[in-house]
């Protein structure tokens, strides 16, 4: 994390002199930003499946409003076209959790609905049998059924993995996704939501 810290603080001075690059090193800091940024991502996705395998993690519980919870995580991240789905009585309902780690669930899975399926179109979220149960929407390609358990292992990035860009992910979010939910002594899978395999539903299960 040090010799990273360092390197970020050396290109802030750049963004900083922005103006004075000509076009062509413009664009190189430019794309410098954005692996760097994917690379620090990385170092903290390591740095928090490290602290699961030596078992120092531990929940931080707290209560709050889920579906308040939900559309401010879905405002600071300017989802406008993510809408949040529930039952009208769900308003006033309180669940105990680590609000940082459900904020990173919520967090990764629309990252990923981002990086391979064009955006999340919904978010949505019920209550059952004292069971919580958040599904995160989108309308993309969908998931092969033999990926739909193996997609939530370290570095597993799907048969859409292969893209290459500024916004791929690090392969480790689905994976701490898993991890913070087992945390919580819930679930989480995934299903395609059209007959034609298209469009996938992850499903976040939680005890009440």
């Amino acid at each position: 994390r040090s010799p990273l810290t360092t390197i970020m603080a050396s290109i802030d001075i750049l963004n900083t002199n922005n103006g004075l690059l000509d076009e062509s090193s413009k664009l190189a800091l430019s794309l410098l930003n954005a692996d760097l940024e994917r690379f620090r991502q990385l170092v903290e996705d390591l740095l928090e499946i490290s602290r699961y395998d030596v078992g120092v993690n531990a929940l931080t519980l707290e209560r709050f409003l889920i579906v308040e919870f939900l559309e401010r995580v879905t405002e600071q991240r300017n989802s406008k076209g993510t809408s949040i789905i529930f039952p009208s009585e769900m308003n006033d309902i309180l669940i105990e959790a680590d609000k940082r780690r459900l904020a990173r669930v919520v967090n990764n899975l629309l990252d990923n609905a981002d990086y391979y399926a064009g955006g999340a179109t919904a978010i949505e979220v019920r209550i059952s049998d004292n069971t919580l149960t958040i599904s995160v929407i989108d309308n993309g390609p969908g998931i092969k059924g033999e990926e739909q358990s193996s997609i939530f292992e370290r570095f597993a990035r799907g048969s859409e993995g292969g893209r290459r860009g500024s916004g791929t992910g690090t392969g480790l979010g689905l994976s701490l996704v898993a991890e913070h939910v087992k945390l919580h002594g819930g679930s989480v899978t995934v299903s395609n939501t059209n007959p034609d395999g298209t469009g996938s539903k992850f499903n976040v299960t939680l005890p009440g």
